[in-house]
């Protein structure tokens, strides 16, 4: 499903990069790792062996060195050959990021075709998509108020011709 649908696809990794907040915590082993500032190479940095280290997905996926408008959502930024790497093969709860991706592409389209989601009409009689700030917790964003959608069950052509 995944090479027939690279929009679908691509829309899903984009909503994971601006709604992600995981971190990766590792422990360095071998050996101490040397490091130092593209600005200044005379002062190296070190950390030594058997060191636990944070690093935060948010700060690489909102960075507009690697992303263009990093805070905008961008659904067809991950649909060119060269679209940024960023989901590898940790991502899932399994570290089975092909079959985790493929799950949730799998129950969304299922959602999306047998149901019409349309917004609400709203305070001045139009009917708007508005989407809530964002609240920030452990791992993902949620939002911070109400998403008020109308869902409806769709009627499919051999069920309208039988009323």
């Amino acid at each position: 499903m995944l090479n027939f649908c690279p929009l679908f696809r691509s829309t899903l990794q984009e909503t994971l990069r601006l709604t992600s907040r995981d971190w990766t915590i590792e422990t360095t082993s071998g050996s101490d790792i040397d490091f130092s500032r593209e600005s200044d190479v005379s002062k190296l940095h070190s950390i030594p062996r058997g060191t636990t280290i944070a690093v935060s997905h948010e700060l690489l996926l909102h960075d507009p060195k690697y992303f263009e408008s990093p805070e905008h959502f961008i659904p067809d930024r991950f649909v060119v050959d060269d679209a940024p790497a960023i989901f590898d093969d940790k991502v899932g709860q399994f570290g089975a990021k092909a079959l985790t991706e493929e799950v949730v592409l799998s129950f969304v389209a299922g959602v999306l075709m047998m149901w019409d989601i349309e917004p609400t009409i709203n305070e001045r009689g139009r009917k708007e998509w508005k989407i809530p700030k964002m609240e920030y917790g452990n791992g993902v964003a949620r939002p911070e108020g109400d998403l008020r959608v109308s869902i409806r069950s769709r009627l499919f052509e051999d069920e309208v011709m039988s009323e």
